[in-house]
């Protein structure tokens, strides 16, 4: 009887987990996605200051999740997710416009598929 509630318990756990990293993934990713569009539609209307606090508010709140994320998905995603991310922010900061446009939307891209690759779909698990 005990091995009975010990695999349960273990069951629960386990499924519990897994759901949180599915929210905390999901929603994560769509916000910052969100953000870096915002910065984009601004980098479009020439106002580079208002670019500036969107894309940072985005990369500070991609570093707050981005550790807890690690726990779920493989460091390679979040690494490669972290360096489009800077190299976005050095070139806002640096001022090349083109460069910054090209490196946000690629981050937008990795966002995108990471957050796809959280949804239980046949091709996900195959």
């Amino acid at each position: 009887m005990n091995r009975i509630k010990g695999t349960i318990l273990i069951l629960v756990v386990t499924i519990t987990t897994v759901f949180c990293g599915f929210i905390l993934t999901t929603r994560t990713t769509s916000s910052i996605s969100h953000q870096l569009a915002l910065a984009l539609e601004q980098a479009q209307q020439g106002d580079n200051n208002q670019t500036i606090v969107c894309t940072d508010a985005a990369f500070d709140d991609w570093t707050r999740y981005s550790a807890a994320m690690m726990v779920f998905i493989s460091h390679d995603r979040i690494d490669r997710i972290d360096e489009a991310f800077n190299n976005a922010r050095n070139y806002l900061h640096a001022g090349n416009m083109q460069q910054f446009h090209i490196e946000c939307r690629r981050t937008r891209l990795l966002l995108d598929h990471l957050n796809k690759m959280e949804y239980p779909t046949i091709d996900n698990i195959i």
